[in-house]
């Protein structure tokens, strides 16, 4: 079937035709018959009020918001399982050598694992809860509930049960700091007598990001964010 013939029913292709067909030309790269497709469509004229857009990017700030803290919940749980799974093999091996030289020596270096271990889990908690108190700052700004556009989606309940666990074990934000600073590897020359502390995720920051992000996205949607 020649489909130069297929292409001049194109403009006869109802909406989800339509999409079906974009979807699957983009999958094999084909960018003319995208283009065909998109140019035959038929075209619509939409009014909306001056605050769809802000209305738009603040839905979807609050998806990639909820995305961003389920991707932060799973490496905080990640490193909760490492930590305890540390736990539980330096358990099992004292039992079984108890006391012996080997497990003495070893010690140290398994005592020192796991403290870097728990620190890891403190870092992650903490990346969470300055996520969750910067969303919380953005939407005090913007005089709105910073829950409501959240509880009603998948994995809310997720979030909501690992921000209990973390509010107990999270770094303040000078010991975040000091905690990359010990990740940090250690340069070749003389440290200098004074050193910075690494910059850390701060709330006020991720604050003004959402922010930016309304307004970025507002205005490359439909052109204005006033």
């Amino acid at each position: 079937m020649n489909s130069n013939n297929l292409t001049k029913l194109y403009d006869q292709l109802t909406a989800r035709e339509r999409l079906s067909l974009l979807v699957a030309a983009s999958a094999r790269g084909d960018a003319v018959d995208r283009q065909r497709l998109h140019g035959s469509a038929p075209r619509l004229r939409l009014e909306a009020p001056h605050h769809y857009g802000l209305g738009t990017a603040l839905i979807e700030a609050a998806d990639f918001h909820l995305l961003s803290l389920l991707e932060l919940a799973a490496s905080y749980w990640q490193w909760w399982g490492l930590w305890g799974w540390h736990g539980q093999r330096r358990q099992s091996k004292t039992v079984q050598v108890p006391g012996g030289a080997g497990d003495a020596v070893d010690a140290p270096a398994r005592d020192t694992e796991g403290f870097r271990l728990y620190c890891m889990v403190r870092y992650q908690a903490f990346l969470f809860l300055t996520h969750v108190e910067g969303w919380k700052q953005f939407c005090c700004e913007m005089s709105i509930d910073p829950v409501m556009l959240l509880e009603c989606l998948p994995g809310w309940d997720m979030v909501t049960r690992t921000e209990a666990q973390a509010r107990e074990q999270a770094f303040t934000p000078e010991d975040a700091a000091m905690f990359l600073l010990s990740e940090t590897p250690l340069a070749e020359e003389p440290a200098a007598e004074e050193f910075e502390l690494p910059q850390v995720l701060t709330v006020e920051g991720l604050a003004q990001d959402w922010h930016t992000f309304l307004d970025r996205w507002a205005e490359a949607m439909f052109g204005s964010s006033k």
